[in-house]
């Protein structure tokens, strides 16, 4: 939860009573949520909850049927200046070496790559793609082009990074190792990262705080701050506090019927 302190200025991301109607089917219900600048916020749950469809109205690629919805301050309207996305297809481009793939968002803002070619040759080597500079997409594991795809979202040094089940392709040692990395990046960077998530312990480990929808209509029924002592490395998932924390989840989507024992 936010600390009570926390100023209206503070405030990256506010929704209250937001919901999403398509035709007949109600998304989501009456969101209330607050994410402060520099936030992990994990969105945790079944498919078909909503969690999704709350990150693209974030995004701006959808609009709330009703409720209020802010970035910043201001009533989100069209994709803010300062957004990344990292989605579950990286999307790369298969003509274009792993360099250039991360200097596209230069390209669209109309800006020099020259200018950013620096970031983008140090993002790579944080994410040990240092040597596959040059590698063309089709070269690359599926673990390495999600690499490349972080990179490219975060190449602007964007304030919010959304990202969409971008490791739920991936095997279960490649998507470790793609934990680590994001949380090293997040810590660096400090952005503001939400993450949808169907897994409890990728939450757990990756978040300063996890977000629960329920199953439709969507609505957030708990709202969980994650503190674990020490640095988050994979082992931290063999701590008691780890534990208690994703049997608690576990608990929780029993007790909606999402999990049958």
């Amino acid at each position: 939860m936010i600390a009570a302190e926390t100023s209206a200025a503070d405030f990256k991301i506010r929704a209250a009573g937001m919901t999403r109607r398509f035709d007949d089917v109600l998304a989501l219900d009456r969101v209330n949520l607050s994410i402060a600048k520099g936030e992990f916020v994990s969105f945790l749950g079944p498919s078909g909850c909503g969690k999704s469809t709350m990150l693209r109205c974030i995004a701006g690629l959808d609009r709330p049927s009703g409720g209020i919805l802010e970035i910043d301050a201001a009533p989100v309207d069209g994709p803010p200046s300062d957004l990344g996305l990292a989605l579950q297809r990286d999307a790369l481009l298969d003509w274009m070496d792993v360099l250039d793939n991360v200097l596209l968002p230069a390209d669209f803002r109309g800006e020099p790559r020259q200018q950013h070619e620096a970031r983008a040759r140090d993002l790579l080597g944080r994410v040990g793609l240092q040597d596959f500079i040059h590698a063309y997409p089709h070269s690359l594991s599926g673990g390495m082009r999600q690499r490349v795809a972080i990179c490219r979202a975060l190449l602007l040094t964007p304030g919010l990074l959304l990202m969409d089940e971008p490791f739920g392709a991936l095997d279960a040692l490649t998507r470790d190792q793609l934990n680590v990395d994001l949380r090293k990046l997040w810590e660096a960077e400090k952005m503001t990262v939400i993450f949808v998530t169907h897994s409890i312990s990728e939450a757990v480990f990756l978040s300063s705080r996890v977000v629960v929808f329920r199953p439709r209509p969507g609505q957030i029924v708990d709202d969980v701050p994650i503190e674990l002592a020490g640095e988050r490395r994979l082992a931290v998932r063999e701590e008691p506090e780890f534990g208690t924390l994703t049997r608690h989840f576990r608990s929780r989507f029993e007790q909606m019927g999402v999990i049958h024992e």
